[in-house]
C-alpha cells in the first residue's frame, strides 16, 4: 500500500496544482554568465524573466557554456508542458538593437535525471528578429528541468550583453502561472501571542526537532530557550536570542556548536556573521528605495508587494569561485515564507540545514 500511494502522489499533485508551475532552482552555467550592475548585483538576474514585466531582462554574456547553454531551471516537481513562450530581447524600442537578441535558441528537458522515468529532449528553433512574443512549440513532455541554450545571435548595436525579457510555461494553450518556490529541506514554524510576540517556533529537518520558545523581556528583545531532539530521542537545551532589532555584537549560540550574531543600523539588518567549522562566513544586505533587495549571494524576492523569500543561485560549472560560493550556500540558502491573517510569518521554508537570516 505504501508503494501505491507514493506513486499516486506526484500524478495528483500534477493535476491538483495545474495552473501553477514552480521554479525551486536556477543553475547559472558559470559565475560569469549574468551581468552584473555595479549598483544592483541583480538588476538583470534570471528570475527577471518570469515577473510578468517587458521592462526588466534577464541579460548574460554571449560567453556560453558547453553546448551553448546559458542557465537550467529546475521544477519542484513533474509538469506536463508542450510549448515555451519567448521575449527574446529587451523589449524597449530604444534598446531593443542596442543588445544581442537570440537568433537561434535550444531546449534540453530532464536531462539532469531527477526522476529516471522521465524522457530526455532536445529541441531548437530560429527566432525572428522582431520585438515580439514567439511561441516554441514542441510534442508534450513530463519535465522537471530545462536547459537553455542560445547557439546564435542577432549582433548588438551597442552592449556585449544577450537579453529575455520573458519566458513563460504552457500545457494545452494554457498558460501556466510562474511562481518562485526554492526547494524544502527545512520548515520552521511559528506562533505568536494575542499582542503579536514571537512565542514559539519549531524547526523540522532530515531527522531533527528543535522547538523555541519565546518572550519579550522589558527591553522589548525576544529571547528564549531552544530544546533540541535528534532521532533517537536524546534532549538538550539552549538559550538563543532571535531579531534584536540592535546592533548585537555578541556570538549567539546555536545548536552543534555554531555561533551567529546579526549587525542592525537604524531598525535594518546590514549584515550577518556565522561561525561554523572553525570559519567565519559573513553576508551583508542590500537595499533599493529603502526595501531589501539582495545580498553577496542572492536575491530576495516579493509577491504583491510582501516579502516572500530569499533566492540563491546555483553554478553548472565548478572553478575556485564556485566552491567559495557553495561553501556560503551551505549556511545562507534560499528560503521561502508564508504569512498568517496578521500578516506575521507563518511558516519558513529553507532549501538547507541552517538558512541563516536576520530578517525578520
Amino acid at each position: 500500500m505504501k508503494k501505491l500511494l507514493i506513486l499516486l502522489i506526484p500524478f495528483l499533485a500534477g493535476n491538483l496544482f495545474a495552473k501553477e508551475i514552480n521554479i525551486s532552482s536556477i543553475f547559472l552555467y558559470n559565475t560569469q554568465t549574468l551581468t552584473i550592475d555595479t549598483n544592483n548585483k541583480y538588476r538583470y538576474s534570471p528570475l527577471k524573466a518570469f515577473d510578468n514585466n517587458d521592462k526588466t531582462v534577464f541579460a548574460f554574456k554571449p560567453k556560453f557554456g558547453y553546448e551553448k547553454r546559458v542557465y537550467r531551471i529546475h521544477f519542484d516537481m513533474n509538469y506536463p508542458i508542450d510549448e515555451i513562450k519567448i521575449k527574446a530581447g529587451y523589449f524597449d524600442k530604444k534598446y531593443y538593437s542596442q543588445n544581442h537578441r537570440i537568433k537561434k535558441i535550444t531546449l534540453i528537458f530532464n536531462e539532469g535525471k531527477f526522476d529516471s522515468r522521465l524522457p530526455v529532449a532536445k529541441y531548437s528553433f530560429n527566432i525572428e528578429d522582431e520585438m515580439k512574443e514567439q511561441s516554441l512549440k514542441f510534442p508534450k513532455i513530463e519535465c522537471n528541468e530545462i536547459w537553455v541554450c542560445v547557439d546564435e545571435i542577432y549582433k548588438s548595436e551597442k552592449y556585449n550583453d544577450v537579453c529575455i525579457a520573458e519566458l513563460s510555461f504552457f500545457n494545452a494553450e494554457e498558460k501556466y502561472k510562474t511562481q518562485i518556490r526554492p526547494n524544502a529541506f527545512g520548515i520552521s514554524e511559528y506562533k505568536y501571542d494575542n499582542n503579536g510576540n514571537l512565542i514559539e517556533e519549531h524547526l523540522r529537518v532530515d531527522h531533527i526537532n528543535c522547538i523555541f520558545n519565546y518572550s519579550t523581556n522589558d527591553s522589548g528583545v525576544t529571547e528564549g530557550y531552544s530544546y533540541f531532539e535528534d532521532i533517537e530521542g536524546e534532549k538538550r537545551k539552549y538559550k538563543k536570542t532571535i531579531f534584536p532589532l540592535k546592533n548585537n555584537e555578541e556570538w549567539i549560540e546555536e545548536v552543534f556548536g555554531t555561533k551567529i550574531k546579526h549587525i542592525y543600523k537604524n531598525n535594518k539588518i546590514i549584515k550577518t556573521e556565522v561561525y561554523s567549522n572553525k570559519e567565519i562566513y559573513s553576508l551583508n544586505y542590500y537595499y533599493i528605495n529603502d526595501r531589501l533587495s539582495h545580498t553577496d549571494l542572492g536575491e530576495f524576492f516579493y509577491e504583491n508587494g510582501v516579502l516572500k523569500g530569499y533566492f540563491t543561485y546555483k553554478y553548472y560549472m565548478g572553478d575556485r569561485e564556485v566552491e567559495e560560493i557553495r561553501k556560503k550556500e551551505e549556511i545562507f540558502c534560499s528560503y521561502y515564507l508564508e504569512y498568517d491573517d496578521n500578516n506575521q510569518v507563518s511558516k519558513r521554508m529553507v532549501n538547507g540545514w541552517n538558512g541563516y537570516s536576520g530578517v525578520k
